[in-house]
């Protein structure tokens, strides 16, 4: 956690707490090595694994509780590679801008091995204890495809995501992303 009060993020989009040795990571690529702090999510068919992460911190008035599971197992030429992921902040009077909340994602996803192609599918819940209209829960579901057209040196990523704030002042919203990865050491 930075001083400033603003949680960096993971590859997957949630933050974990300094000390965290997150086991698994979003479903697109990892290193095991210990080389690197490059964390991708799967394996690409070289190893089954299935590994769980969890970890605690606490700081001042802020506590950070998170937790994972991930799964990489090849089938011939193809994978299949899930994780579950559930973190639980309340920032205190020392992080006050950030609520008390528990944050749950899922995510699989089928990389075709001789095509380079990987479809996902991904649901994210952010619960907050004390959810407002006006600063409400949201659940997001996704579906996207990855073309990794160099392995994990470079992708192309393709992903929509339905947005829907439990909220009666906002509205649900639809999201496009499109990005490329380029990892050059």
């Amino acid at each position: 956690m930075d001083h400033d009060g603003i949680a960096p993020e993971t590859t997957h989009g949630m933050w974990e707490p300094p000390g965290y040795d997150d086991a698994s990571t979003s479903v697109g690529g990892h290193d095991d090595t210990g080389t690197s702090d490059y964390d991708g999510g799967t394996y690409g068919g070289t190893k089954k694994i299935v590994s769980f992460g969890f970890g605690v911190d606490h700081q001042d008035e802020y506590t950070g509780v998170v937790g994972d599971a991930f799964v990489d197992w090849p089938l011939g030429p193809d994978v299949v590679t899930g994780q579950v992921n559930v973190a639980h902040y309340d920032g205190g009077a020392w992080i006050s801008g950030l609520k008390p909340q528990t944050d749950v994602m899922a995510e699989a996803g089928y990389r075709l091995g001789e095509l380079k192609v990987n479809p996902i599918v991904r649901i994210e819940d952010q619960l907050l204890s004390d959810s407002t209209d006006a600063t409400p829960s949201t659940l997001r579901i996704g579906v996207g495809v990855v073309y990794w057209y160099m392995g994990h040196n470079a992708n192309v990523k393709l992903f929509y995501s339905y947005v829907k704030p439990d909220s009666k002042l906002l509205n649900t919203y639809s999201q496009v992303n499109l990005q490329t990865q380029f990892f050059v050491f």
